[in-house]
């Protein structure tokens, strides 16, 4: 991977009371090269109709969250989806100490392959998608 495409991933770039980044929107090309097909008012709709926070969890393990992304607080900007996300104790633990630099959406899919849901957050350190900039 060059540094360019580096420069672009999706970073973290957390700031206590300040919404953050979750996931660029339109059409996205990950790093792997899969396509993505994000409409991120139709992700909002879907976290409202659903009624839960979405987790920030480590490294896409899955268990534990180390944050919260409350679920009144999405919203579309210009470049992307973003989020106010409050990290728990082990949350910013790991974020201040730089053991993970960066945010990965993981999302549910529909049949036609476009983004249906957005299922959690992870801190990562290898983000597959890259910023819409």
């Amino acid at each position: 991977m060059n540094g360019v495409k580096l420069k672009k991933v999706l970073s973290l770039n957390y700031k206590e009371g300040e919404k953050v980044k979750v996931s660029p929107h339109g059409d996205v090309v990950g790093l792997d090269g899969r396509m993505f097909k994000i409409d991120a008012q139709m992700l909002v709709d879907n976290i409202l109709k659903n009624d839960i926070h979405i987790p920030l969890d480590e490294n896409h393990c899955f268990g534990a969250a180390v944050g919260w992304f409350d679920k009144s607080s999405f919203e579309v900007r210009e470049d992307g989806l973003y989020a106010s996300l409050e990290l728990n104790q082990k949350g910013n633990e790991l974020v201040e100490s730089k053991a993970y630099r960066y945010m990965s959406p993981v999302f549910i899919m529909n049949a036609d392959n476009r983004v249906a849901e957005l299922d959690s957050v992870g801190l990562v350190n290898r983000p597959n998608l890259l910023n819409k900039e």
